[in-house]
């Protein structure tokens, strides 16, 4: 734990308050340094205008607790005193702080069980601590916020449970390790006396029975054990240096005569220095020129990294340029689909319109045939009536002029003629009625083939798509015919050999991580793929140190610009995690992982830890699956799949999304079976295409015979209606012919004057039959326009149809083209960064180098040398001079020896002559008067002032090695005199100041008037308690547990 060091004010503080005690003799000096406290305190922690950011109480809140009611405590950011007479609550405050944070009962020393605490007559018990929780060392403050509210219930049980809340009170926890981590988060210890002092511990502390236990503790709590171990040992080793000393001091004057003689040899040889010092300035300058060639090597390389880095700009707009490419190519690919989806949709949309046309035609038709008909029995009629005219006219003329006739020989002809005029009608009617029949037969065909045209040539454009589609499927299967690795890309059959190889790993990489899946049902195969999609592909490592080796590998059998795997990870584990309570809880439909089968328990966490899969259900149907969802979600699901990839999510706000695929990519049951199926499919397809071209053709002909034979029927119809009209009105005319009585020519007369007015009329209703026709032909033609101009939009629109499809696949193959020309371009980009950073690890070599030459260099000169001389050439110098110093060294002996003699004799006499001078520094070090004699005091010798006095300085003195947020202590001053009190008060105020990020509490019953309250200082007097209340129900220590077995801790 991390030590804050004290200011220099607080440790000179205390030996200034102390001699105020002793110069202190009355009651008011006292008074009077009451007065300087309050003036001072104010001084010292006014300027303290930043609160501690986290772990510190900011309220604490009791219900039915001990002899609270209910209390709402604020407390301050630094110094609060809580002042208040015995039994008014105050340890009820601290107690509480021990117990809301998770502390035992015992940890308090007010009882041995948690349920002592409840106010007497009540059942349950409620303690609220809010934390502050800001700054760098919050805890979890995306989930608590700025405060963390921490509840804990105590029932007459002994049951007790927990709630811990964000600052918005919103529930995040209820388990007792939730507490636990957060006041290791703050370094919270609440078991602890430095941290949190009542008066029991304080008590025991000062007033346990044996005084050696007590100071062993001591000493060893301040190392002053160790140090009278260390002050034995010096006693000891300080004889032994006297008997050195002498010995030293007996055999120095013969170490100084022999230094002397070495000396006067070391002189002799003086003219040698000069050569020497030339040898080492050229040695320094050899240092410093190999420095300088390879800096300039360095240089060389830097200035080729700049050169490279200078290219990648046009590395960069190409990439670009390709991506501008590539969203061009998919805008069109878009905008060409859009097209034919608006087409389709314009078509669909026209269609109704075009059968309503063709509908209101007919009737339109059919009302004007009906007119005409009407108007040719009109016609007739009008006939049949001149005619009837006339032969009255013609019998009133013959009775006029003739006698009487053999009229029965005349109607009997008639009726003879008559009969065989209605067998003629008969039989040109049926005639009729067998050519309509096929005129309707043949005009329906028409029509018929018009619509199975537009629907042969969809079909011909849909089966070569299949066909292009196909063919590239089978081009990929049979790539990877050899090894169904190839699936997941070209080089990760040389991958997973590469990994197999390399003993380096600490646990050998899974992947991919798709051939690890065995689908019970080989029809999921789509959808699994639509459910892991990219995940099937990724490795996945143990650590860090097998990801790095990995990735190298990936690296050296991947070939430039080819889409590498992923890796995942995650810790390998030997069993599958249990997902009993996490899982899908679902009898209707499958899970995920019934229909998929992972053996691998690595690949099984994986995908759970990645994806989720337990989670996830199957549904063959996108209806099935969105009403099941919708109303009935089983536990613990969160998205359901079809067979063809659809994912629908849980809930009543469904979301559902189409999936894009539509073909199995990696997860089949055999290449090779695939393969000959895609073929068969391929030759299927081909041979449908064939059939369908040839049905065109057939169809085409078929077409334009039955337009031909509609022509003729539709002539032939109109000769027998013509024939047929003729023959009705011959049958009228005979009809109309009366058998003739000997009558008076007044009926004759009458007859052709109503025959007239019947011709009028006729007239009248062919007029009016005529004008309606002229309406109706009116509208035929605007509706046959109608229809014909939305027949033709139709036609039209199916016509844009055909090459819109050829140029979404051209689009299609252009999109591809594109995409490979990024990737190509992005693969030279990753050239060019491969190379810049290769370049800046030779760089780093070479910079290494550098600093190595540099720290050899100055090992041999620590001034830097400028010199433009080539190395070779300094080293040809300094051989040169070595010979030199060489030939004098043979005249006058070797200098180095001479030197190194005369230095060792010199240093070996100063070495004797410091260390006595050392030794005997040494020895005169003794220990002050003043530690012999107070060696130590008896504690039961102390008055309980004294003893409090001493408390406190002790805890202060371990609260600069702690760093818990906050400290408290309960009636530290309850036995002082007001000048220890003063002194103590000045101290806390100090340490305060110090520790200005730090809360402090201090309980006690004394006056705290003299102390004004201020932002940084809150002073809270309780009220006095009332004396009628009962004592608390505690139990002796050891007859319960801390929480009642068989109740729940939540």
């Amino acid at each position: 734990m991390d030590k804050r060091k004290s200011t220099g004010n607080s440790k000179d503080a205390p030996r200034s308050k102390r001699a105020k005690v002793k110069t202190s003799s009355s009651q008011e000096e006292s008074s009077a340094g009451e007065d300087d406290l309050e003036a001072s305190q104010m001084n010292d922690l006014t300027s303290l205008q930043q609160d501690s950011d986290h772990g510190i109480i900011d309220k604490i809140i009791l219900k039915n607790f001990m002899c609270h009611g209910k209390l709402e405590f604020q407390f301050g950011p630094n110094v609060n005193f809580v002042v208040g007479g015995n039994g008014s609550g105050k340890s009820a405050i601290m107690t509480a702080l021990v117990v809301g944070l998770g502390g035992k009962a015992s940890a308090t020393c007010r009882g041995a069980n948690v349920k002592g605490f409840i106010k007497t007559g009540k059942n349950v018990a409620e303690i609220a601590i809010i934390l502050k929780n800001q700054g760098t060392d919050a805890y979890r403050y995306d989930k608590y916020g700025p405060r963390i509210r921490i509840e804990r219930k105590i029932t007459s049980e002994g049951a007790t449970s927990y709630k811990i809340k964000s600052h918005k009170g919103q529930v995040i926890e209820t388990k007792r390790e939730e507490i636990s981590k957060i006041l290791d988060q703050f370094n919270i210890q609440v078991d602890n006396p430095v941290s949190i002092l009542n008066q029991d511990t304080s008590r025991n502390f000062l007033f346990t029975k044996d005084p050696r236990d007590k100071y062993k503790f001591f000493m060893k709590a301040t190392q002053l054990e160790q140090i009278e171990r260390d002050y034995a040992e010096i006693q000891e080793q300080k004889t032994i240096t006297e008997d050195k000393i002498a010995m030293k001091e007996e055999g120095l004057p013969d170490l100084e005569k022999d230094a002397l003689a070495k000396e006067q040899r070391f002189k002799d040889i003086e003219s040698l220095n000069t050569l020497r010092e030339k040898k080492d300035n050229l040695m320094k300058l050899l240092a410093w020129a190999h420095v300088a060639r390879v800096e300039q090597e360095l240089d060389d390389v830097a200035s080729l990294l700049k050169q490279e880095e200078g290219r990648l700009p046009k590395f960069d707009a190409k990439v670009q340029e390709s991506q501008v490419k590539v969203q061009k190519a998919e805008a069109l690919h878009k905008e060409v689909k859009d097209k034919i989806r608006d087409l389709t949709k314009q078509m669909e949309s026209v269609q109704p319109q075009l059968d309503v046309a063709k509908a209101a035609m007919g009737e339109t038709k059919k009302l004007v045939k009906e007119t005409e008909k009407h108007i040719r029995l009109l016609q007739h009629g009008q006939a049949r009536d001149r005619h009837d005219k006339k032969d009255c006219e013609k019998k009133i003329e013959e009775l006029k002029q003739t006698a009487q006739r053999d009229f029965e020989k005349e109607r009997m002809e008639r009726e003879e003629k008559k009969l065989i005029l209605v067998q003629q009608k008969q039989a040109k009617e049926a005639s009729y009625s067998t050519t309509d029949n096929d005129f309707k037969q043949f005009s329906e065909a028409v029509e018929r083939a018009q619509q199975r045209n537009y629907e042969l040539r969809n079909k011909i454009q849909d089966t070569k798509g299949l066909i292009d589609q196909s063919m590239r499927r089978i081009s990929e299967l049979e790539k990877s015919r050899s090894n169904r690795l190839r699936l997941y890309g070209s080089f990760v059959p040389n991958l997973v050999n590469e990994i197999k190889k390399t003993r380096g790993f600490h646990r050998e990489p899974k992947g991919p991580l798709g051939m690890y899946l065995k689908l019970q049902d080989i029809r999921w195969a789509l959808g699994v793929e639509v459910v892991l999609k990219g995940l099937l592909y990724y490795f996945c490592c143990h650590d860090h140190h097998d990801a790095t080796i990995l990735k190298r590998l990936i690296a050296q059998v991947a070939p430039k610009g080819a889409r590498t795997p992923g890796i995942i990870i995650s810790k390998f584990e030997d069993h599958k995690y249990d997902i009993s309570a996490g899982m899908i809880q679902s009898s209707e439909y499958p899970s995920f992982l019934d229909i998929v089968n992972v053996t691998d328990s690595v690949v099984h966490n994986c995908l759970i830890d990645q994806r989720g899969v337990e989670r996830i259900l199957l549904i063959e149907s996108k209806e099935a699956a969105r009403n099941f969802l919708r109303f009935r979600a089983p536990q613990n699901c969160k998205e359901a799949f079809t067979l063809e990839g659809d994912q629908i999510y849980a809930g009543s706000d469904q979301r559902y999304y189409s999936s894009m695929q539509r073909n199995v990519r990696v997860i089949q049951a055999d290449v090779a079976q695939e393969i000959s199926e895609l073929k068969g499919e391929v030759s299927n397809l081909r041979r449908e295409e064939t059939e369908l071209n040839q049905a065109l053709r057939e169809l085409h002909t078929d077409k334009e015979n039955n337009q031909r034979q509609l022509q003729r029927l539709n002539q032939q119809r109109r000769k027998l209606q013509n024939e047929i009209g003729q023959l009705q009105d011959e049958i009228q005319e005979l009809e109309s012919v009366e058998d003739v009585a000997p009558v008076d020519v007044s009926a004759l007369e009458e007859e052709v004057h109503q025959l007239e007015q019947q011709l009028e009329k006729r007239e009248a209703e062919v007029v009016e039959k005529k004008s309606a026709l002229a309406e109706a032909n009116q509208d035929l033609t605007a509706k046959k326009a109608t229809f014909d101009e939305l027949n033709s939009m139709v036609m039209e629109q199916a016509e844009q149809v055909e090459p819109l499809k050829h140029e979404l696949q051209t689009n299609g193959m252009n999109v591809e083209k594109s995409k490979h020309e990024r990737r190509h371009y992005e693969g030279k980009k990753q050239e060019q960064l491969n190379k810049m950073e290769e370049l800046r690890r030779e760089i780093d070599k070479k910079q290494g180098v550098v600093d190595e030459d540099i720290e050899k260099a100055r090992k041999i000169s620590e001034e830097r040398v400028r010199t433009k001389r080539k190395p070779h050439t300094i080293s040809n110098e300094i051989e040169q001079m070595t010979k030199r110093i060489d030939k004098e060294q043979e005249r006058r002996g070797d200098p180095n020896e001479i030197m190194v003699a005369y230095d060792q004799a010199r240093e070996k006499f100063l070495d004797a002559r410091r260390e006595i001078k050392k030794w005997r520094a040494i020895i005169r070090v003794q220990p002050t008067e003043s530690h012999k004699e107070n060696r130590s005091k008896d504690m039961r010798a102390l008055s309980g002032g004294e003893r409090s006095f001493a408390t406190v300085c002790f805890i202060m003195a371990l609260w600069e090695s702690m760093e818990a947020p906050f400290r408290a202590l309960d009636e530290f001053d309850v036995f002082m005199d007001m000048i220890n009190r003063k002194i103590v008060m000045e101290l806390l105020l100090q340490v305060a100041k110090d520790l200005r990020h730090r809360q402090f509490i201090f309980l006690t019953p004394q006056d705290m008037s003299k102390i004004t309250a201020s932002p940084l200082i809150r002073i809270v007097r309780l009220n006095d308690p009332e004396r009628n209340q009962g004592t608390l129900p505690f139990t002796r220590r050891g007859e319960e547990e801390e929480d009642t077995p068989g109740t729940s801790r939540s």
